[in-house]
């Protein structure tokens, strides 16, 4: 079973994986009349998986973090980390409760 605490930087390293996979794969993107070549192809749809894989992943970390809010265990809540985009810079904070 997969711990539920987990830190922000989790988080925001997700959402950069996922912003870099999807800018490589619009940047190989081409017209449907566009022939690859085999070696264009292939690295086509390793970038199609790179971009599957980081938005999965940051499914993942933020079902973990939904699951983590709506525990009654103070240890859960211990390292969630609410992200807030203020002017294009990401900034996280930590929220404890004692429930």
């Amino acid at each position: 079973m997969t711990s539920n605490v987990f830190t922000r930087r989790e988080l925001l390293e997700a959402h950069a994986r996922l912003k870099d996979a999807i800018a490589a794969y619009k940047a190989m993107k081409k017209p449907r009349s566009f022939i690859f070549t085999p070696a264009e192809r292939q690295q086509f749809l390793s970038a199609r998986q790179d971009m599957d894989a980081a938005r999965a992943n940051l499914t993942r970390l933020q079902r973990r973090i939904s699951i983590a809010r709506k525990s009654n265990s103070p240890k859960s809540l211990q390292e969630v980390g609410t992200i807030s985009v203020d002017d294009g810079v990401a900034k996280g904070y930590e929220r404890k409760r004692n429930l």
